[in-house]
């Protein structure tokens, strides 16, 4: 799968509620494993922040049909962004960066 170059730069404080609004819960390792979700907030940030491409993995998993993704065809983050564009109506340009539709994005919502 290709890796956006915005996705390592969204801030580490929003990577918990972006993993809870993808129903993304997976055993965070450590000397006690423990799911994601019954980590402390502060210790939710820093391991979501260290696993950053699996995060991304499960949005293209979320966003792509199975067979796609187990093919390897995964969307990726910017190919998933656009797709909301296209369905919420908002107006961008292909060549247009990703962080510009995103703020279309909210703007339309």
């Amino acid at each position: 799968m290709t890796r956006d170059p915005i996705f390592p730069k969204l801030p580490a404080e929003l990577l918990p509620q972006l993993a809870k609004t993808l129903g993304y819960d997976p055993i965070a390792g450590g000397t006690s494993p423990k799911s994601l979700s019954t980590l402390s907030h502060p210790e939710q940030v820093r391991w979501l922040d260290a696993h950053r491409n699996e995060l991304e993995d499960h949005i293209s998993f979320v966003g792509s049909s199975f067979l796609s993704y187990m093919v390897g065809n995964g969307k990726s983050y910017r190919h998933l962004v656009l797709d909301m564009a296209e369905k919420l109506g908002t107006a961008f340009r292909l060549q247009d960066n990703t962080a510009d539709i995103e703020k279309g994005i909210v703007g339309k919502v």
